[in-house]
């Protein structure tokens, strides 16, 4: 099928996006073991744990406001706390 093309793009989806309490993450198995690191915009790692099942959930109430970016592998993913 379409959706088993060798050498695709794997991506993940995070919602709220804005978000004002948690995170959540939504991922395919293929990234399980992998490791999760959330950024702030200056670069600085937030959160790093590794990556256990295909749903995630990241508790940012105590994250300043501003842009997140969310890596797992070569996937990387903004949000917004609010």
């Amino acid at each position: 099928g379409v959706n088993d093309a060798e050498g695709e793009r794997l991506n993940f989806r995070i919602y709220p996006n804005p978000t004002n309490a948690n995170l959540n993450i939504s991922l395919p198995y293929e990234f399980i073991g992998e490791e999760i690191t959330v950024y702030d915009l200056s670069g600085r790692k937030v959160i790093t744990e590794t990556v256990t099942a295909m749903q995630l959930q990241l508790e940012t109430t105590n994250f300043s406001s501003g842009v997140y970016f969310v890596q797992i592998g070569a996937a990387t993913e903004k949000f917004i706390k609010e």
